[in-house]
């Protein structure tokens, strides 16, 4: 799977395959499949608040 430049994956992730991150990726993962971060991609890091995780779009 390819996220491209202008794509947003959020929500967990089960990767079992190959993941091509070239946009913004934010959320949980697992698997034993490949995460390749390229060119811009990055992964958006949770905010944390009394204990729980959230994602801020």
């Amino acid at each position: 799977m390819v996220i491209e430049e202008t794509g947003k994956l959020a929500g967990t992730l089960n990767n079992n395959g190959k993941v091509i991150l070239r946009g913004v990726f934010g959320g949980a993962r697992s698997g034993n499949g490949e995460f390749i971060v390229e060119g811009n991609g990055y992964i958006k890091q949770p905010v944390v608040r009394d204990g729980v995780s959230y994602y801020q779009w």
